[in-house]
């Protein structure tokens, strides 16, 4: 076998591409000059020249494509001299003179372009000249060059020739014989000699022209005229002959993409058994999978802009029981009689007649045959094929069911030979989360539980996030038991598997959204809802658990307020609340503080004395008992006090008791500091809107300042001592304005004595206290306040 024949080397092209690139310069200022003199002849003359460069077979098609474009601009310069020439000369003289062109090339180009002229003029015989043009370029059978020259005849003449619509048969055959032309073309191109060097090499360049080819179907469906009907009838028989005929993989491959997203969605919806066809008989070594997936995307969006035109779906459907017939597929493509048709294999009907069903039940079933007729799809591309039509039936009837179920079945017929992580067999099962009508419809699609099983971890997170994410964006009530556990048996893998507290925090977070959306007016099933959710949480890992608790009592507690204040029966729920609070207190004491408090603040507006008594024992014992830590014990104690001092419905007997426990346990503390400052705090228990004790009030400031006392007289806890007094003094002045008779304006001028005495030597975070306080205090004097006047006075 001889050598392949090697193509001029890159560095070769080049020079030349630099060389025929000068020259068309320097023979264009010619041109040019020539136009601005009206000289015909030397226009002739020096536009051959610049054309000749086109001549050359030492260019790759990048390369010729950059010279080509150099040639095109002057090529404009000559169509309009001819324009203006031929207003007093002759058009066909012009026509017939530069047909004396010496070489092919030239002549061809300055046909086209007096042509193009011609093409203008009302008079014109448009079809005569456009079918001489495309039959005179055949004269160029390089495959680069004929496919340059072929792709000016389109875009010289786009504009020049508006064929009439009723010329529609003839426009067609014209454009599609030039189509024909440059496919042969962009197919020789793969075993042209100078391309032989490398299969890669040759695979790059004819890919780089394959636009050239696709111009002729853009331009076909564009055409004045053309509308469904007439593609059908003239256009798509032919393209189908001509692709099936093209036994080139690269070729078949690129216009069948073509075709799909170029020809407007109406016209495959009305030509589907043509484009099956294709499907099936193009060569076993193309990627049919991507084009039929983006066809029917196509189909789906086009039903769904057309949903409000039943009388459009309606003739879809009676189109689509058409096919051609299966046994010629085969066989000689010039001779198919593309009215020879048998109808599609029976498919199951839906159970009305809406026509969106029957054309998507059609559209799956021609699918169907062409996976069965190509032995070389495998059951990934099986899936990918039934993925799309089930994302159609999603996208176009949301709330069919009865569609959606068998849309799935043929995808979980193909899950079987793919691994559980596999990227599809996510989008299977997110598939109908995303599109359809109520996620919680998913319990009735059959079989979805069992891929949902062997779906990977991965795998299932993601759809318990998406199912989360969907159920809180549509925000549809959870109230019934049935859809309680469906949704969180979708949610279950967030309960566990985090790497870290964000990622914890995150998914408790989705399953954070489920619970909000828990209700029912009834608190018994209420109760209920409740329960399933608490047994869900409980399946998930200790970290998970006690993140999720959390608002499944918030969720708890605010059923329990509505249900209070709608005069319903409440207790059920606050035992529930107990219920968590106690898990809570295993896993989390201070989140369990946290709940405890927040559960009596809701009894308490519910006016339940002895609940709020109760929740608020346990916050208490929770703080002495549970809590490790003086410092944690502290921050324990002032939250409590913080919420007991807002309490409104507790009885003043159950009230007194809680505060007597505090603020003995406050005087327990080991610090001195700390015992000052809890103390003080226990104050504002026995002043507020329950208890007016202001014995007690007295009682407390004085025990602080017994402890602070004591911080000054140690070595130990002495740099406390002032900083305390200015707590203390703040203490008082509270009291003072809440109008506590027993707490003295001569109390709060004795310790500011005090703090005048020793604060000189203090930080400046303490002076600056101190000044806020004589701020406070002089701005109660000015405004005549009588407490206040008296520590003036007493200073």
């Amino acid at each position: 076998m001889a050598p392949a024949q090697k193509g001029p080397s890159n560095e070769d092209q080049r020079v030349w591409l630099e060389d025929a690139m000068s020259t068309v310069k320097q023979n264009a200022v010619r041109l040019r000059r020539a136009i601005e003199q009206d000289n015909y002849q030397e226009v002739i003359k020096f536009a051959t020249l610049v054309l000749n460069e086109l001549r050359t077979s030492m260019l790759s098609p990048k390369r010729y494509y950059q010279l080509y474009s150099a040639v095109f601009t002057e090529l404009n310069y000559v169509e309009q001299y001819f324009e203006e020439y031929c207003l007093t000369h002759s058009i066909q003289d012009v026509y017939d003179h530069v047909q004396q062109c010496g070489n092919i090339i030239p002549r061809i180009y300055l046909l086209i372009t007096a042509g193009v002229v011609f093409l203008r003029r009302a008079d014109s015989p448009a079809a005569d000249i456009m079918k001489d043009l495309v039959q005179m370029a055949k004269g160029i059978q390089h495959p680069v060059r004929g496919l340059f020259v072929r792709h000016y005849l389109n875009q010289a003449t786009k504009n020049a020739w508006k064929p009439d619509a009723s010329e529609m048969q003839g426009t067609v055959e014209i454009v599609l014989s030039n189509f024909a032309e440059m496919t042969r073309l962009w197919t020789r191109l793969a075993t042209a000699p100078a391309y032989t060097m490398s299969r890669h090499r040759a695979e790059e360049e004819r890919t780089s022209l394959e636009e050239l080819v696709g111009h002729n179907l853009v331009r076909l469906v564009n055409l004045d005229g053309m509308d469904a009907l007439a593609y059908r009838k003239y256009a798509i028989p032919a393209i189908t002959r001509h692709v099936l005929s093209c036994h080139d993989r690269m070729v078949q491959s690129y216009l069948l993409d073509t075709i799909v997203q170029g020809v407007p969605d109406e016209f495959h919806a009305q030509t589907l058994p043509y484009l099956v066809s294709i499907f099936r008989a193009v060569l076993d070594t193309v990627p049919v999978v991507p084009v039929m997936v983006s066809l029917v995307d196509r189909l789906a969006s086009f039903m769904n802009s057309r949903a409000d035109d039943p009388g459009m779906l309606e003739s879809l459907v009676e189109l689509s029981e058409e096919t051609l017939a299966v046994n010629q597929l085969g066989g000689d493509f010039e001779d198919i009689d593309t009215n020879d048709i048998i109808p599609v294999p029976a498919a199951p009907e839906p159970t009305d007649d809406e026509p969106q069903a029957c054309f998507l039940l059609r559209l799956a079933g021609m699918l169907e045959t062409v996976i069965e007729q190509r032995p070389t799809l495998g059951a990934e591309d099986a899936l990918r094929v039934h993925l799309a039509l089930l994302k159609a039936t999603l996208s176009v009837m949301p709330d069919r069911i009865d569609m959606i179920c068998p849309a799935f079945s043929r995808c979980r017929a193909d899950v079987t030979a793919i691994h559980g992580a596999h990227p599809l067999l996510e989008q299977v099962l997110t598939a109908p989360i995303m599109h359809i009508g109520s996620v919680l419809n998913l319990a009735s699609i059959e079989g979805y539980d069992s891929v949902l099983a062997v779906a990977s971890p991965q795998v299932k997170l993601a759809v318990a996030t998406m199912t989360c994410e969907r159920v809180v964006a549509d925000a549809q009530p959870l109230s019934r038991p049935a859809e309680v556990q469906r949704v969180l048996t979708m949610a279950l893998p967030l309960l566990s598997g985090a790497d870290d507290e964000d990622e914890v925090s995150e998914h408790c977070g989705y399953v954070a959204g489920i619970v909000t959306l828990i209700d029912n007016p009834d608190p018994a099933v209420a109760i209920e809802l409740l329960d399933i959710t608490r047994s869900f949480i409980q399946k998930g890992d200790l970290d998970h658990v006690k993140v999720a608790l959390q608002p499944l009592m918030h969720k708890a507690l605010d059923i329990a307020l509505s249900a209070g204040l709608g005069g319903v029966t409440t207790d059920p729920l606050f035992r529930f609340a107990t219920e968590i609070i106690h898990l809570m207190a295993e896993l989390d004491v201070d989140t369990a503080l946290h709940l405890q408090i927040l559960a009596a603040l809701t009894s308490d507006k519910v006016g339940l004395d002895d609940v709020t008594f109760d929740f608020v024992g346990l916050a208490i014992t929770t703080v002495q008992d549970k809590i490790s830590g003086s410092r944690l014990q502290f921050e324990g104690l002032l939250e409590c006090v913080s919420a007991i001092t807002t309490l409104t419905a507790m009885s003043p007997e159950n009230y007194e008791t809680i505060a007597t426990n505090l603020t003995h346990f406050a005087s327990r503390f080991i610090t001195r500091q700390d015992q000052c400052r809890a103390v003080a705090a226990c104050a504002s228990l026995w002043w507020n809107g329950v208890l007016r004790k202001g014995d007690r009030v007295l009682e407390c400031i004085k025990r602080s300042l017994t402890a602070a006392d004591k911080c000054k007289t140690s070595m130990v806890s002495e740099q406390y001592y002032y900083p305390l007094i200015l707590e203390m003094i703040d203490h008082t002045m509270f009291f003072i304005d809440r109008g506590c008779p027993e707490v003295t304006p001569e109390l709060l001028s004795g310790l500011m004595a005090v703090a005048d005495a020793g604060l000189s030597e203090s930080t400046e975070t303490h002076s600056q206290h101190y000044a806020a306080i004589k701020t406070h205090v002089s701005a109660k004097v000015d405004a005549g306040v009588e407490a206040y006047c008296a520590v003036v006075s007493h200073e």
